[in-house]
C-alpha cells in the first residue's frame, strides 16, 4: 500500500515539474518576441502589412486583423483558412522581414490612422500599426515618447544583438556566429563583438537616408570596483550579406518606413565600395581593419550611443551622385547601457 502510495505521489510531483518548466519555457519565448508591424498601401490598392522580427527568437504569424480604428469594428480577419495573399502562417528568424502582406481590404478611407492592423503570432502576442501611418506633428511627437524615434529615427529597443565573430569564406574573412543574443548583458571573456540593431527612417517628409562609413556606435564604459573610467570604444558601420561581412562598405539606405537591420563590427571606418570616400585615407578594408574587441572587465557598465552620418534625400537618387559637401545629415543617439559579466 506504501508503495502505491509512493507512486501516485511521485508520479504527480514528476508531471507537475514537468508542467512547470514547460510552461515556464513558454513564457520565456512569449517575453522573447519581438517585431515591428508596418502598414501600407498594395500595389492593387487595398491595405498591405509587412512585419520584421526584430527578437532574438523566430516567430510565427497566424492571424492579420484590419479594423476601423474610430469605431473598433473588425473589417477583416486572416488566418490560415486564407485571405490574405501570400497566405497565413507566415514563418520569420531573427531579423527578418516578411513579404507584403495584402489584406485585400480596399483602401476606401484616406485619412491617417483610419485603419488599425494588428498582427498575432502563434504564442500569442500581439502588435498594432495604423495605417496610413499619421503624420501630423502630434502623432510624430507619440511615436517618438511610445516607440524609441529620436529625430527621423526609430531604434528598436529589443534589437539591440550582440555576436561573437568566425573566420569564414567572406570577402573580410569574418562572419557573424548567428544567432546573435540580446547585448544588455555581454561575457566579459568575449575577445572580438559585433553588434546590429533595427533602424527605421521616420522623416516626415518621407526622405530616404543614406549613412556613411562615419556611422558608428561607442560605448563609454565604467568599472564599478576600482571607479574606473574607459572611453569611447567605437563599432564602425559594415556591410553585410547574411552572417558574411564585406571587406568594403556599400552606403546603407533607410527608405521611409522600412525597418533595415544595421551591423557594427570594425575599429575603424571602412573603406567605401561605392558613393564617395573622404580624402584622406583614413578608412580601410574591414580585413585591415578587424573587429573590435572590448576587454572589459567583469563588473563594467556601458553606456551605448550611436553617431549616425551621411544623407537625407528625396528617392530616386543614385549612390554615385552623392559627396560630402552636400552631406546634410547627423545624429549622436543616446540608446541602451551594456552590462559585462
Amino acid at each position: 500500500m506504501l508503495g502505491i502510495l509512493f507512486t501516485v505521489v511521485f508520479g504527480y510531483f514528476y508531471s507537475y515539474t514537468s508542467f512547470m518548466k514547460t510552461y515556464n519555457a513558454n513564457v520565456a519565448q512569449v517575453q522573447q518576441e519581438q517585431y515591428i508591424v508596418t502598414g501600407q498601401a498594395g500595389t492593387n490598392g487595398n491595405v498591405s502589412v509587412y512585419v520584421n522580427d526584430t527578437g532574438p527568437i523566430a516567430i510565427q504569424i497566424v492571424a492579420i486583423m484590419v479594423s476601423n480604428s474610430t469605431t473598433g469594428q473588425v473589417i477583416k480577419l486572416d488566418n490560415s483558412t486564407g485571405g490574405s495573399n501570400p497566405k497565413l502562417p507566415i514563418a520569420l528568424n531573427a531579423g527578418q522581414n516578411s513579404p507584403v502582406i495584402d489584406t485585400g481590404v480596399p483602401e476606401t478611407q484616406t485619412a491617417a490612422g483610419s485603419y488599425l492592423i494588428k498582427a498575432i503570432t502563434q504564442r500569442g502576442n500581439t502588435r498594432i500599426a495604423l495605417f496610413p501611418q499619421p503624420q501630423t506633428s502630434s502623432d510624430l511627437a507619440f511615436q517618438a515618447l511610445t516607440s524609441g524615434a529620436l529625430g527621423d529615427l526609430y531604434l528598436s529597443f529589443n534589437s539591440y544583438t550582440y555576436y561573437q565573430i568566425q573566420s569564414c569564406n567572406s570577402s573580410s574573412g569574418y562572419c557573424l556566429e548567428t544567432p546573435g543574443s540580446l547585448a544588455f548583458t555581454i561575457p566579459s571573456s568575449l575577445s572580438t563583438l559585433a553588434f546590429s540593431i533595427t533602424m527605421t527612417d521616420l522623416n516626415p517628409q518621407h526622405a530616404s537616408i543614406v549613412l556613411d562609413q562615419f556611422t558608428l556606435i561607442y560605448q563609454n564604459s565604467f568599472y564599478g570596483d576600482q571607479n574606473l573610467h574607459v572611453n569611447l570604444i567605437p563599432w564602425y558601420v559594415v556591410s553585410n550579406q547574411s552572417n558574411k561581412l564585406l571587406n568594403t562598405y556599400i552606403p546603407i539606405i533607410l527608405n521611409y518606413s522600412v525597418p533595415t537591420t544595421v551591423v557594427f563590427a570594425s575599429t575603424t571606418c571602412v573603406t567605401a565600395g561605392a558613393g564617395p570616400n573622404f580624402g584622406n585615407g583614413a578608412c580601410s578594408s574591414l580585413k585591415n581593419a578587424g573587429i573590435q574587441g572590448p576587454n572589459m572587465n567583469p563588473g563594467t557598465i556601458s553606456t551605448v550611443f550611436i553617431m549616425t552620418h551621411g544623407w537625407e534625400l528625396a528617392p530616386p537618387f543614385s549612390l554615385s551622385s552623392l559627396s560630402y559637401s552636400s552631406a546634410n545629415y547627423g545624429q549622436n543617439i543616446p540608446y541602451v547601457s551594456t552590462l559585462y559579466t
